[in-house]
């Protein structure tokens, strides 16, 4: 071991480094319950159990609204199909909330294998130290005192980029395990939206973001074991010959690049594993285009689907948003009304939730015309508009295809009905 302060604070640096990867290695084979002697993870169980009691009541609050929403009328919950449907949902949801424990700890358990898998095929599960080469040692313990100055600088600027980095790093992957704790204290809360179809999303991307977040141990895995490798080889120490500050700074300038390298990996492993499970890419669909649907309270940037309902295959348009990647529904534009007469493949009836809301957004963008026919089902009372296919057909042209082909007409045939006086367009 060199007496040399210069040696002994890059020899730190590097320790400190070390030791930080291999705290890596160690977080990444832990579990929430074991973290910190399962202190946090009882004091999160407990939050979880306090907030069950509300899941529960959120629970009939979402069962209650998704009836209301799928069910146009109280004679639709007559038919077998519906109610065994809605109870079915409703079971499920409430043995996600009572069961929400398990069921993030088995999914954890399951991307955890993968990271064991990783890591025990790598056959660096110990993680590496590096040390400064004895090429370098000897060159600067052999400078004088007034060379030893700039090499003092360069060295106290490296040593103190190294250690930065080390805790930039781990601070990332302690930010990992916190995000797990949160997902499980809150998770009675967004497990209890699958009572509900039209708030089913929230659960879906609540159980999404926390897989997301455990496969995020996976990246941070594959980013270390690939430093390792690096690090197996370290920077080379080139032409002896030169000034002990040259090779020191070389040196120091290809180590702190490698590190940024694997510090930019491990922060962006968040957006990775989004970039990996984004449903437009994995599809290779397009960008859709994008309209602002106005709710009164927040403008919401949103894109149409266009489709025909499978019993009669009536006109569906529905209204969309990207979440996490994938596309998940806003609101249904339009509504299926069996007994309800249409005079045209572009007609449909409006969905009477957020109908004044819907009708705004179609003559903003000029979907269709909004007709004088109504059609009443329970108690609601539906319009109907005669949709622009040709307009539908700019927002979605595969959906529009589609329906259309099904009903034997091409996009230059789509019927287009126009306002014949000023009071019917100001309907």
């Amino acid at each position: 071991m060199s007496d040399n302060w210069i040696v002994q604070n890059l020899n730190s640096a590097l320790q400190t480094w070390s030791d930080k990867l291999a705290e890596i290695w160690t977080l990444l084979t832990q579990s929430p319950e074991n973290f910190k002697g399962g202190a946090i993870w009882s004091v999160m169980t407990n939050i979880n159990g306090g907030l069950r009691a509300i899941g529960y009541g959120l629970l009939v609050l979402f069962f209650a609204a998704g009836l209301v929403k799928t069910c146009g009328s109280f004679t639709d919950m007559k038919k077998p199909e519906h109610v065994v449907k809605a109870f079915i949902r409703f079971a499920l949801a409430q043995g996600a909330v009572m069961s929400g424990m398990e069921l993030l700890t088995a999914i954890f358990s399951i991307v955890q294998g993968i990271v064991a898998n990783i890591m025990s095929h790598s056959g660096m599960a110990g993680g590496t130290v590096t040390e400064l080469p004895s090429e370098i040692v000897d060159k600067i313990e052999a400078v004088g005192m007034l060379e030893s100055i700039p090499l003092w600088i360069v060295t106290l600027l490296g040593s103190l980029l190294i250690t930065v980095l080390s805790f930039v790093m781990i601070l990332t992957v302690y930010g990992r395990m916190f995000k797990l704790y949160m997902y499980t204290a809150i998770a009675p809360i967004p497990l209890a939206t699958f009572a509900g179809e039209p708030t089913q999303s929230v659960g879906k991307n609540f159980i999404r973001s926390y897989a997301g977040v455990c496969l995020e141990g996976a990246i941070i895995a594959l980013a270390c074991i690939i430093f390792s490798v690096f690090a197996a080889s370290p920077p080379a120490v080139g032409d002896t010959s030169l000034s002990a500050v040259t090779i020191v700074w070389n040196y120091i300038g290809e180590l702190v690049f490698n590190l940024l390298v694997l510090v930019g990996a491990v922060k962006a492993s968040d957006r990775i594993v989004k970039e990996s499970w984004d449903y437009r890419r994995q599809k290779g669909m397009e960008e859709p285009k994008k309209l602002i649907y106005d709710s009164g309270e927040q403008p919401e940037e949103v894109f149409l689907r266009v489709s025909g309902y499978l019993d009669r295959d009536r006109l569906y348009v529905g209204i969309y948003q990207i979440e996490y990647g994938y596309p998940e529904l806003f609101s249904d534009l339009t509504v299926n009304l069996h007994h309800a007469p249409l005079n045209g493949v572009n007609e449909a009836y409006i969905d009477h939730n957020f109908s004044k809301e819907h009708l705004r957004f179609i003559r903003k963008y000029k979907l269709g015309r909004v007709l004088p026919e109504t059609a009443v089902s329970g108690y609601c009372t539906f319009q109907k508009v005669a949709f622009d296919l040709k307009k539908l057909a700019e927002y979605d042209p595969q959906g529009t295809r589609e329906f259309m082909e099904s009903h034997g007409i091409q996009i230059a045939d789509a019927p287009k009905q126009k306002p014949k006086n000023k009071s019917q367009r100001e309907r």
